[in-house]
C-alpha cells in the first residue's frame, strides 16, 4: 500500500506502500527521520547508514547555490563523475564543519587553486608552487619558502643569521631554522634562542645578569672560564695591555723633543666564538708601567682565553735632545697584531717597523686582533711626540694636519662595541708630548682621517691618555688612561732650564680585559 498525496486534485492513494508528493515542497521545522534513507529523483539518496550520494547524473542547484548552514557528517562524502553543484554561477557553501572519513577527487576543478601541488608523493601536505602561501586560521601560518606540514615531519623555514637578523617586526614566537648556525631557533622578543637543550651555565671574573636576556663575564684578572654545561656560542671580546707612553731625554739645556704616545694593546672581537664544558684559560695583560724621563715606553702585557692571544700594545719612543743626532727612538713594535708605539720626538724619522692589522669597518677580528701602525717623527728640533697606534686607526705623524713641528700630535682611534651590553671605546692609541713651551699636546685616540686638520678634540678618547704639555713654564703631565681598556698611555715632556720639576715621564698604559656574553636560554 502507499499514499499519494497529488497538490492538484487533492487526491490520496495508497497503492504500493510510498509517500509521493508532487507539485510541492516539505517544509520540516524538526528533525525528519526515515529508517530506510531518503531519495532524491534518481540520482540523489541520503541512507540510514551515513552515506551521503550524489549520482552521476545529479545537479544541485544549476543556478544557484548548495548550502550547508550547520554541521554535515557522513563516512563517506561521493561526488559523481558529472554532477555540478552550482553549475553556472552557484556556490557550494559549508558555513559549518564538514567532517568525513575520506574524500574523494584530485581537485582539478577546483578553482584558485593549484590542488596537484597540495600533496607531494609521499603524502606529505606542501605549501609550494604559485599559490603564495596557504593560512589555517588558528592554527597554522606558512608564508616561507621551504615550510611543510606532513604525517611524519613537519619542516621550518630556512635562513642565515644576517637574513633571521634583517627581519623587521619579527613577531614573538617565529621559528626557524638557522644555516648559520645550523640549530633550530626562536624568537623570544629580546633574542633568538636555540631550541636544543644545551643553555650555557658558565663561571669566571664578575657575572651579572642576566640583562636584556643575557648573563654577562667581565674579567680582568687571571681567573679561568668555566663552563659547567651547555654547548653553544658566546659573544667574545679581548684586549691586550695598552704600552707606556716614551720619556724626554732628560736634558735641562738645549732642545728637546717630547715622547711618543704608547701603542693600544689588540682587540679580538668574535660574535659566534663556540664554547663547551670545560675550563678555558685566561690572562689579563696589565698596561706596561709609567717610566721616567730617558726611558723608552713599557710594552703591556698578552691577553690570552684559550688558544687565542690578544697581544700587549709597543711603548712609545723616547725623544733626544739635539744636536745628538739620531738618538731619539721609534716605539716599539707591539706583539701579535697588537699596535705599535708612537716614535719620540728628535732630529731623525723614526718609526716602529710592525705593519698593523687594519680594522675592516664590521664583522669579526683576525684572531690576530685588529691594531695601527705608531706615527714617525721629522728631523728637526723641538719635535713633539708621534702618536701611538690605536686598534682602528694608526697614530699620527709628526707635523701633519696643520700641526706644528713642536706640537705633540695625537694617537689613532680606538673601536667601539657593545659586548658588555652598551656601546664602549676601547684601545685607542696614546698621544705624543709637546716638544716646546706653548706648543700643543696630543690627544689619545683622537687621530681619524674623517676629522681633518687640526685643531682636535680638547679630550682623549677610547680611554687613552694625552701627552704631557709644557704651558706657562709649568709641565702638566700626561693624563690617565681609563682602566681595563687596553689604551696607551700618553708621551712624556721636559723643560729645558724651566723651573723644577722640569721633567715628566710618560704615562701607563691601560691594563687589557675580557668581556663574554650569553643568552639566559
Amino acid at each position: 500500500m502507499g499514499i499519494r498525496i497529488d497538490g492538484a486534485s487533492d487526491l490520496i492513494n495508497a497503492t504500493d506502500g510510498s509517500l509521493t508528493i508532487e507539485g510541492q515542497s516539505i517544509n520540516s521545522t524538526g528533525i525528519m527521520t526515515a529508517s530506510g534513507g531518503v531519495k532524491v529523483g534518481t540520482a540523489a539518496t541520503i541512507h540510514s547508514t551515513g552515506q551521503f550520494n550524489i549520482g552521476v547524473a545529479a545537479t544541485i542547484a544549476a543556478n544557484g547555490n548548495a548550502a550547508f548552514a550547520g554541521i554535515v557528517t557522513a563516512s563517506e562524502f561521493a561526488v559523481g563523475t558529472s554532477v555540478t553543484i552550482g553549475k553556472t554561477n552557484g556556490n557550494a557553501t559549508f558555513a559549518g564543519i564538514v567532517t568525513a572519513t575520506s574524500f574523494s577527487g584530485d581537485g582539478s576543478n577546483l578553482s584558485g587553486i593549484d590542488a596537484t601541488t597540495i600533496k607531494d608523493s609521499a603524502g606529505n601536505v606542501v605549501v609550494q608552487g604559485s599559490i603564495g602561501g596557504a593560512v589555517v586560521t588558528g592554527v597554522m601560518t606558512a608564508g616561507v619558502s621551504g615550510a611543510f606540514l606532513g604525517g611524519n615531519a613537519v619542516g621550518l623555514g630556512t635562513t642565515t643569521t644576517t637574513g633571521r637578523d634583517a627581519g623587521i617586526g619579527t613577531a614573538i614566537g617565529t621559528m626557524i631554522f638557522n644555516r648559520t648556525t645550523t640549530k633550530v631557533e626562536v624568537f623570544t622578543g629580546g633574542y633568538w634562542q636555540n631550541m636544543l637543550n644545551n643553555s650555557i651555565q658558565a663561571t669566571g671574573g664578575t657575572k651579572t645578569g642576566p640583562t636584556g636576556g643575557k648573563f654577562y663575564h667581565t674579567i680582568t684578572g687571571s681567573t679561568p672560564f668555566v663552563v659547567s654545561a651547555g654547548v653553544g656560542d658566546v659573544e667574545l671580546m679581548m684586549i691586550g695591555g695598552g704600552g707606556s707612553g716614551g720619556g724626554a731625554e732628560g736634558a735641562i739645556t738645549g732642545s728637546n723633543g717630547g715622547g711618543g704616545g704608547g701603542g693600544a694593546g689588540a682587540v679580538i672581537y668574535k660574535s659566534e666564538y663556540p664554547v663547551s664544558p670545560g675550563t678555558y684559560s685566561v690572562t689579563v695583560g696589565s698596561g706596561g708601567a709609567a717610566v721616567s724621563t730617558r726611558a723608552q715606553g713599557n710594552d703591556g702585557g698578552n691577553t690570552t682565553f684559550g688558544p687565542l692571544t690578544a697581544g700587549g700594545g709597543g711603548g712609545g719612543g723616547v725623544a733626544s735632545e739635539s744636536p745628538n743626532t739620531g738618538d731619539n727612538a721609534a716605539g716599539n713594535a707591539g706583539t701579535g697584531g697588537a699596535s705599535s708605539g708612537g716614535a719620540g720626538g728628535g732630529p731623525s724619522n723614526a718609526q716602529a717597523p710592525d705593519p698593523p692589522q687594519p680594522w675592516p669597518g664590521s664583522g669579526d677580528s683576525p684572531d690576530t686582533g685588529w691594531g695601527g701602525r705608531g706615527g714617525k717623527t721629522n728631523a728637526e728640533p723641538n719635535t713633539g711626540g708621534a702618536g701611538g697606534g690605536g686598534a682602528r686607526y694608526d697614530g699620527m705623524d709628526c707635523n701633519e694636519h696643520s700641526h706644528g713641528s713642536a706640537d705633540g700630535v695625537p694617537g689613532g682611534n680606538g673601536v667601539t662595541l657593545s659586548v658588555s651590553g652598551s656601546p664602549v671605546g676601547y684601545a685607542g692609541g696614546g698621544g705624543g708630548a709637546t716638544g716646546a713651551q706653548g706648543a700643543d699636546n696630543g690627544r689619545g685616540g683622537t687621530n681619524n682621517p674623517g676629522i681633518g686638520n687640526a685643531p682636535y678634540p680638547s679630550s682623549s678618547s677610547f680611554g687613552a691618555g694625552s701627552g704631557a704639555k709644557i704651558a706657562s713654564g709649568v709641565i702638566t703631565p700626561a693624563t690617565a688612561v681609563t682602566a681595563n681598556t687596553g689604551a696607551g698611555g700618553g708621551g712624556g715632556a721636559e723643560y729645558p732650564g724651566g723651573p723644577s720639576p722640569n721633567t715628566s715621564g710618560g704615562g701607563a698604559g691601560a691594563g687589557g680585559v675580557i668581556i663574554v656574553n650569553y643568552p639566559d636560554r
